[in-house]
């Protein structure tokens, strides 16, 4: 008789055990979904930096080229003036 006592609060305790190992595979599975989510998080701002870096690349490939036109049209001004003088005198 004290056996069948003992083993009811036992078989009380199992599903509230088995109850909170669920609730602790619950929490791991969200811990684990926030870190996917932080990843994702930084990955997108890597990509946001990569092309902000793209970005700047191509407005300094515009400044570059934009110089080497004006270093074009420094030299070929002159030239073009000599030409004119050359064929007016």
């Amino acid at each position: 008789m004290v056996d069948l006592d003992l083993q009811a609060p036992l078989a009380l305790l199992v599903p509230l055990v088995l109850l909170a190992l669920l609730a602790l595979l619950a929490l791991l599975a969200l811990l684990v979904l926030l870190a996917l989510l932080v990843l994702l998080a930084l990955l997108a701002l890597l990509a946001l930096l990569a092309l902000l870096a793209l970005l700047v690349l191509l407005v300094l490939l515009v400044l570059l080229a934009l110089l080497v036109l004006l270093v074009l049209l420094a030299l070929l001004v002159p030239l073009a003036l000599l030409v004119l003088l050359a064929l007016l005198s």
